[in-house]
């Protein structure tokens, strides 16, 4: 799965994750970010470990949360539904 993907809901309203590295940025920093996302039936979960940019999208508005080095966060879309759970660090 592409992690910018968007999930319809009703075929009006879309809900979309997404994830962008801290600048400067390597091209491992991107390869780490594409594995923190996966579909899970019609919605996907993600798997944050910081640092990053948590991108969360709805309704046309897009929200940026970073995330620091160590920070963890698990965050699943299933239809109109969204849930996120911050974890402590390890």
């Amino acid at each position: 799965m592409n992690f910018g993907q968007r999930f319809l809901i009703g075929g009006s309203v879309a809900t979309g994750v997404g994830l962008r590295p801290v600048e400067p940025a390597t091209l491992d920093d991107y390869r780490r970010l594409d594995t923190m996302c996966t579909v899970k039936g019609k919605g996907a979960v993600c798997q944050l470990i910081g640092p990053a940019i948590f991108k969360f999208t709805w309704k046309g508005r897009e929200i940026l949360t970073p995330m620091a080095a160590g920070e963890r966060a698990t965050v699943s879309v299933l239809g109109s539904k969204t849930n996120c759970r911050t974890e402590m660090a390890q």
